[in-house]
């Protein structure tokens, strides 16, 4: 399943707020329980791209989490909604992590 993801987003560095936005695109394999995610990102007036594999799992009422380690390690718990067609999500990453407040919608294309 490919979603595309569009989140806009708080994020602080040492208390200072940072301007950023956040698109790209989300392969889930049901399969092995994987997704691969290309992301483009302007963060303090810079742009950033990169990407991402990991794992993730989704409960009988719809929750999931999607993790992924390396460098930025992260955590995303989500709700499938709209009859499977969206995803929304937040993030859950410790306290201690670079982004402060992080929300988003995933549509499935």
């Amino acid at each position: 399943m490919h979603l595309a993801s569009t989140t806009y987003r708080e994020t602080t560095c040492n208390g200072n707020f940072l301007p950023s936005s956040l698109v790209g695109l989300v392969t889930f394999t049901p399969a092995t329980g994987t997704f691969h995610a290309y992301w483009i990102a302007r963060l303090a007036g810079e742009n950033h791209s990169g990407a991402f594999d990991g794992t993730y799992t989704v409960d009988a009422d719809g929750h999931g989490t999607m993790t992924w380690s390396g460098a930025f390690p992260k955590q995303r718990d989500f709700y499938i909604v709209n009859r499977g067609a969206e995803l929304k999500y937040i993030v859950t990453d410790p306290p201690s992590s670079f982004a402060a407040s992080v929300a988003g919608t995933m549509t499935k294309q």
